[in-house]
């Protein structure tokens, strides 16, 4: 709740010159804005949070890696341009390349890993955030990105409202520490401001499939970023794994770059 409030404030305070001009519109767009940050910011993040109660983190990393293909099933299901051969196998080498990160590259223990509660609730997550990267481009309002993100991330408040206050009645409110005070403000200005404007900018001008593609990149990143800041030099498992994404990613989206030009 309070992530989506941070998101909302700072970018009334910082845009709120572009934002006055598209109220009207955004006001007039209000039950798509809510569904789309119901797909987008409450359901995926929320279930993605929920599921690790449930499971370990190895299991939410590895079924992040059905989302793409959930965005191509999803753009089938709605009439959309068949993926090329190459598209999918750029698909099949990166998620390769997530398994055996997550595995520590030992795939056969895959079937081993335990599933329940937790995989289901990631694996919802998951389908909402396809939900969100497929519906965007087609439900966005004639505003700006900044304001389109703006639209979202009032509506997460309003929908997380609620919610935020059956948890306070509850007693289990989050400690107001300095540690997690500074997750939530990161992740309000961020990941939810700046990190979602983004990905709204990469979904307009990429398209959906495109645009899911880099969410392979996420280990990727994250072991450069362990290399350069806390001195963590990847394992023999890890660049294999991360050399299988980045191929992957580099062949889908050449390929979905032809299959946008055919």
């Amino acid at each position: 709740f309070w992530r989506w409030c941070i998101a909302s404030a700072f970018m009334m305070v910082l845009f709120w010159p572009m934002l006055r001009a598209d109220i009207p519109a955004l006001w007039a767009a209000a039950p798509r804005l809510l569904l789309l940050a119901l797909f987008g910011s409450v359901g995926s993040n929320g279930l993605g949070y929920l599921a690790l109660h449930y499971t370990a983190p190895t299991n939410v990393a590895i079924l992040s890696s059905a989302m793409p293909v959930m965005v191509f099933a999803l753009q089938l299901a709605l009439g959309e341009k068949r993926p090329s051969p190459a598209s999918v196998a750029g698909i099949a080498v990166s998620t390769l390349g997530v398994v055996i990160v997550c595995t520590k590259g030992d795939i056969a223990s895959l079937p081993h890993l335990r599933w329940g509660a937790g995989e289901l609730l990631a694996i919802l997550s998951n389908l909402s955030w396809a939900l969100y990267s497929v519906l965007a481009p087609r439900l966005k309002p004639p505003v700006s990105q900044r304001s389109f993100t703006f639209g979202i991330a009032l509506g997460g408040s309003l929908i997380c409202a609620p919610l935020f206050v059956l948890q306070a009645s509850s007693g289990t409110l989050m400690e107001a520490s300095l540690p997690n005070i500074a997750a939530v403000a990161y992740a309000g200005i961020g990941v939810s401001v700046f990190g979602y404007m983004a990905y709204n900018v990469a979904l307009g001008r990429l398209g959906p499939r495109a645009a899911s593609l880099f969410m392979y990149l996420i280990p990727f990143i994250t072991a450069l970023f362990a290399a350069a800041f806390f001195g963590v030099h990847p394992s023999a498992y890890q660049v294999l794994g991360l050399a299988a994404i980045l191929c992957g990613v580099v062949t889908a989206m050449l390929a979905e770059e032809r299959n946008a030009k055919v």
